[in-house]
């Protein structure tokens, strides 16, 4: 029997790769930082078309810019908090204007993306701070939002997924009830000897190692659960999940090692691993279809979720 690990990349993902990154091209990390952040907008065309809704606006929430999705439907609707990735420094709201839009309208939920300050700039743990201010201001201005804080949910890829990690250990701490969250691809952990870490599609052990040094003051931050949450003493009473994660991505194993702690605790945890797949493949939903298919399992997750609630309501 072939091991899993030896089966080959999806060919429309090899296709993509050898044009979007022939070889010889530097690593995003290796550039100065304003040019990868400016480099990251040739990756929209891959998202796909931003959907059309019954709004999409920028906010300010508790002094933290949001941009917020709102479906057509209910008056009032749940909410999906939502955290970019981008390894904490090169990510942008409009890096995710498809998705989240795409996410609003198949769910029906309204979608909050949160704008959070970026490392090098604001390191550890200021993005944590934004985040979480950001949530707790969702929930004090439901009313205004014409959301239900009874069914918040939080989201987030890579960098974005370790951030709604960490928030929902916040908010687990704090008291702050959350409906579920959504960890895309999330990193949980430092870089380590992970298996998965040997893979090198669209990124790589090195790209992961130059973007906690732009995250983190010194290394040793990493063993707080603010930034590593696979750290955590505890994984009892975090609000179900779902943790997609991708065969060929460095953070594979982390992810899924996130997902068993969760599930060792008795939370209710769906993992589901898209063979073939590399990081960053649901925001390309307009080249790979398998993007799309991983944004309708969370738009699913997030009706069932809702369903859930109005049931015990």
């Amino acid at each position: 029997m072939i091991s899993e690990n030896l089966m080959p990349v999806d060919p429309a993902v090899a296709t993509l790769l050898e044009q979007i990154m022939p070889p010889g091209s530097p690593r995003l990390p290796e550039l100065p930082l304003d040019v990868s952040r400016t480099v990251m907008d040739l990756f929209l065309p891959l998202a796909g078309e931003k959907t059309e809704l019954e709004s999409i606006r920028d906010h300010t929430l508790s002094g933290v810019p949001v941009r917020i999705y709102r479906a057509e439907g209910a008056d009032v609707q749940p909410v999906c908090v939502y955290f970019h990735g981008g390894g904490w420094t090169i990510g942008a709201l409009h890096h995710y204007d498809a998705l989240c839009s795409q996410i609003a309208k198949e769910s029906r939920w309204t979608v909050i993306s949160v704008d959070y300050r970026l490392a090098p700039e604001y390191k550890f743990p200021i993005p944590v701070f934004d985040c979480w201010t950001a949530l707790q201001a969702v929930r004090a201005q439901a009313d205004n939002l014409r959301i239900d804080a009874s069914r918040l949910v939080v989201a987030g890829d890579s960098a974005g997924g370790n951030l709604a990690a960490v928030v929902s250990l916040l908010a687990r701490d704090y008291g702050f009830p959350l409906t579920g969250q959504i960890l895309i691809y999330p990193v949980t952990d430092y870089v380590s000897t992970r298996e998965s870490y040997d893979f090198d599609y669209l990124l790589s052990r090195a790209d992961m190692i130059a973007f906690w040094n732009y995250y983190l003051h010194h290394p040793s931050d990493a063993e707080s659960p603010l930034a590593s949450p696979l750290r955590a003493a505890s994984f009892a009473g975090l609000p179900k999940a779902l943790v997609i994660t991708a065969q060929f991505d460095p953070l594979r194993d982390e992810g899924e090692e996130y997902a068993q702690k969760l599930r060792d605790a008795q939370v209710d945890t769906v993992a589901t691993r898209y063979p073939g797949m590399i990081h960053g493949f649901v925001n390309m939903a307009g080249a790979i279809p398998q993007g799309r298919e991983a944004m309708l399992e969370i738009a699913g997750q997030l009706s069932r979720w809702s369903e859930r609630a109005a049931a015990t309501s």
